[in-house]
């Protein structure tokens, strides 16, 4: 059967100091690496701006430095709009955020915008209230605003149907099945939808940092198990964006990879649509680095700890 839309697929970021020797050549500059990186994929999350601003005339070199790529990106907004307790402030920085990736904009670069929310922030009026405020501040031509939860709250057909009539998008998630997690759901309040495979790595989930937590690699049968899930929305005729948020030792490259490889088998032969990229261009799956390398490297990842904000009451971060 013949998939309707674009497919689009990629990962969650780009510029990891571990990819280097494994999907980056030693020496890479950002730039160099962001090129690299466009001619395997076509669409990326960008992550940077969770906790620092946007400016403007660097987001203007990001999109010069891509030359005649065609990839698009996700941008995950910042903490301030998704974590903060001022609403008015909140706002305001909405707004500032949004002048500052105009370049990603009418340059049609901009998948969309990704709102990442704690557990904390649970289905009431007025969630509901500053999520349509927030939206209207971040609006761009034609994309929704892609909601991605974590409480369980959100998960019910009235809430989608509040989502589909507010272009908000829900964003899938496909993570270890643990309590608070959200569950492996495939639905879609917008034509545009978002699905991030963040691996199912149970016993690091909770461990407080984010090497142990992205450290897996999907094997074929659970790729193949994940293709299953989701193909009614590609039969649907919805434009699906994968993201693979694995990035320990580029293994998000490699499921990405095979995940891409696995479609168009899939369309019995024939390639889905791959904006910018070419088959000559195509790489191997990265290999794993050697342990030296690993032990070395893991205390820089060290430092991005996992928020207090995003863990269920229930769960201890100090614990396991």
């Amino acid at each position: 059967m013949s998939i309707g839309r674009e497919i689009y697929v990629g990962t969650v970021g780009y510029n990891y100091r571990d990819w280097i020797g494994s999907f980056y050549p030693k020496g890479a500059s950002s730039r160099r690496q962001l090129q690299l990186y466009s001619k395997q994929f076509n669409v990326c999350e960008l992550t940077q701006f969770t906790y620092q601003m946007p400016e403007i005339d660097r987001m203007q070199n990001f999109v010069e430095g891509l030359g005649s790529s065609r990839t698009k990106f996700f941008v995950r907004i910042h903490n301030a709009l998704t974590h903060g307790t001022d609403i008015g402030l909140a706002l305001t920085v909405a707004r500032h955020f949004r002048r500052a990736l105009e370049p990603l904009v009418e340059t049609g670069r901009l998948a969309g915008f990704v709102a990442t929310f704690p557990y904390a922030f649970k289905n009431s009026d007025a969630s509901r209230m500053y999520l349509e405020q927030l939206a209207i501040s971040l609006a761009c031509p034609d994309l929704p605003l892609f909601v991605d939860f974590r409480h369980s709250t959100w998960v019910t057909p009235k809430s989608f149907q509040w989502m589909a009539k507010r272009n908000l998008s829900f964003v899938c998630v496909d993570e270890p099945e643990l309590p608070g997690l959200m569950p492996p759901l495939v639905t879609a309040t917008q034509d545009s939808v978002l699905i991030r495979l963040h691996g199912r790595n149970a016993t690091g989930w909770w461990s407080g940092n984010l090497v142990t937590r992205y450290d897996y690699l999907y094997s074929k049968d659970e790729l193949s198990g994940l293709l299953t899930r989701y193909l009614p929305l590609l039969e649907q005729g919805k434009q699906a964006h994968f993201l693979f948020a694995n990035h320990w030792q580029a293994q998000s490259i490699r499921n990405g990879l095979e995940w891409r490889s696995m479609l168009a088998e899939y369309e019995m032969g024939e390639s889905p649509t791959r904006a910018g990229i070419a088959d000559e261009d195509v790489l191997r799956a990265p290999v794993a680095l050697p342990l030296e390398d690993v032990k070395s490297r893991v205390s820089l990842a060290l430092s991005d700890l996992q928020i207090s904000m995003d863990l269920p009451p229930s769960v201890d971060p100090e614990s396991g």
